[in-house]
């Protein structure tokens, strides 16, 4: 990490990244002091492994849209940084965000989303292990994802349980339950063919679906595309 004095904006990539004192307490005037070390962190650790990947530049061309002008001008540059800040927020810092920004963010860069839900990126400290993991309960990213015929989502209990797994439009509504018993410990795999309870084809886009047991509840999201 570089520190300066003046207030120059903040810059990362050349595996650093570049502070100057008396901006930093210009963003933290204006509030965006987190939001832009977040963005910089993303030039310094993602850019280089993710900005040509195969996985992400196919997540680029299939979502609608950019997430930001800045992202559309300059997208080999700044898409990566400018999508992870937000996927960040609606996967770990929703609660700081309107329910409608969370929406615009889901139906926005779906593929997106799921590209980084797939690389399995070491969020600590932002992330430990969670209150399910410590009792032993497990759910797994699907796979494949995105998907368009079936998908298979699996989980893991450390003790029998309770189990309710279902799939869930943007709004909260649930489209297809996928199991509702209880359940021996161990590894479960259930398939969903992208259909709601009724058999009928669900619209493309972002869904959640959530594991929800006697001691917990976790939630995931994944891609449609038709």
């Amino acid at each position: 990490m570089w520190i300066h004095k003046g207030v120059q904006p903040f810059g990362g990539g050349n595996n650093n990244i570049l502070i100057h004192t008396g901006q930093a307490a210009n963003y933290i005037a204006d509030g965006i002091l987190e939001e832009t070390l977040v963005h910089e962190a993303s030039h310094t650790s993602l850019d280089l492994a993710h900005a040509l990947a195969p996985g992400w530049v196919a997540a680029q061309s299939a979502d609608p849209d950019f997430i930001s002008t800045y992202a559309r001008d300059n997208p080999t540059r700044e898409d990566i940084a400018e999508s992870f800040l937000t996927y960040l927020a609606v996967k770990y810092r929703s609660g700081r965000i309107s329910s409608t920004l969370k929406n615009t963010i889901l139906q926005t860069i779906p593929n997106r989303i799921a590209y980084f839900e797939q690389q399995q990126l070491n969020l600590y400290p932002i992330t430990t292990a969670t209150d399910s993991e410590k009792i032993g309960i497990q759910l797994h990213q699907n796979h494949p994802n995105p998907f368009s015929s079936q998908t298979n989502i699996s989980f893991d209990l450390a003790d029998p349980t309770f189990a309710s797994l279902s799939v869930s439009n943007l709004q909260g509504q649930v489209v297809k339950t996928l199991s509702n018993a209880y359940l021996e410990s161990g590894n479960y795999r259930f398939s969903w063919d992208g259909t709601d309870q009724n058999g009928r084809p669900v619209s493309s886009g972002a869904y959640f679906y959530q594991l929800e047991t006697t001691r917990s509840r976790i939630t995931k999201t994944l891609i449609v595309v038709h």
